[in-house]
């Protein structure tokens, strides 16, 4: 696949190579976009399908009960390839119980589930490229289906401390949640979902912290029980928004929600302010 050429200003992930078959460029280092091969079965039409679509198998150990969830995250995606031309671009597929293949096999993009006892993260989304061209060759995704009973376990703290804190308090109400700094409770606080460069990806993370704290709060209201259908669903839809993020990291998309600009314009003086985002009132 003939490779396509970063640039910082877009969102994606790269491949970096060193090309010394030449001494022309000021410096060998080469980056391309990560993407996979995708080429339209009828190169003329408007819309078309591809020769070969992006298949996501769904590993055996999903429970059904997040089946569906988790392959409306992997559809979703088609709606941003309709964009550009591509109809059932992605696809997502059942793997049986008794398959003969694993689902974490090369060349098989999957969205698999862990368990563990205290959860290191909620989602993950790595893939694997061609380094001659950026091409991506294989994902697996891994949701942890305990993550969000960890974080729910986290936050109770929560209770027993905000009530004493001053609302003005920006540092402790940002260790209280856990978001290691005023700055990072403010960009959240203002709905960005922007990362420092070598920044952990943490979206699942706070998709956890949300969904326990709403539990929580509507449960102590007498709103919602534990065990019932709402609650059931907030589950259900926590899933299909962590798949959704998952299965953007797996197509190349990088930790971001929008252009990255190379560090020496982010701290240029002449970088025109980014107005305030308006906030509902409380």
């Amino acid at each position: 696949m003939r490779p396509r050429a970063s640039d910082p200003r877009v969102g994606y992930f790269t491949t970096a190579v060193n090309n010394f078959s030449t001494d022309i460029k000021v410096s060998p280092r080469q980056r391309f976009v990560n993407r996979w091969r995708l080429e339209k079965k009828e190169p003329a039409a408007e819309l078309s399908e591809p020769v070969k679509p992006i298949v996501f198998w769904i590993d055996r150990t999903v429970p059904l009960a997040y089946r569906d969830a988790v392959t409306r995250g992997i559809l979703e995606w088609n709606k941003a390839f309709e964009k550009i031309g591509f109809k059932h671009a992605v696809q997502a597929r059942q793997q049986p119980d008794d398959a003969s293949f694993d689902t974490l096999d090369v060349g098989v993009a999957s969205v698999r589930f862990i368990t563990s006892a205290e959860a290191a993260f909620d989602g993950s989304g790595p893939s694997v490229t061609d380094p001659r061209s950026g091409e991506i060759l294989d994902a697996d995704i891994a949701i942890d289906g305990n993550a969000a009973r960890s974080m729910r376990g986290l936050r109770t703290q929560v209770y027993s401390r905000a009530d004493a804190m001053d609302p003005a308090d920006k540092e402790g109400l940002a260790e209280l949640m856990q978001f290691g700094s005023p700055e990072r409770l403010a960009a959240l606080q203002a709905a960005q979902h922007l990362h420092a460069d070598g920044a952990w990806c943490d979206y699942a993370a706070h998709t956890s912290e949300q969904f326990g704290y709403a539990l929580d709060v509507l449960e102590s209201r007498g709103d919602i029980a534990p065990d019932s259908p709402e609650a059931q669903a907030f589950a259900v839809e926590r899933i299909f928004a962590i798949t959704t993020h998952e299965v953007g990291h797996a197509l190349g998309c990088a930790r971001t929600s929008g252009p990255r600009a190379p560090t020496r314009w982010r701290n240029s003086p002449t970088r025109p302010s980014r107005p305030p985002m308006a906030r509902p009132p409380r």
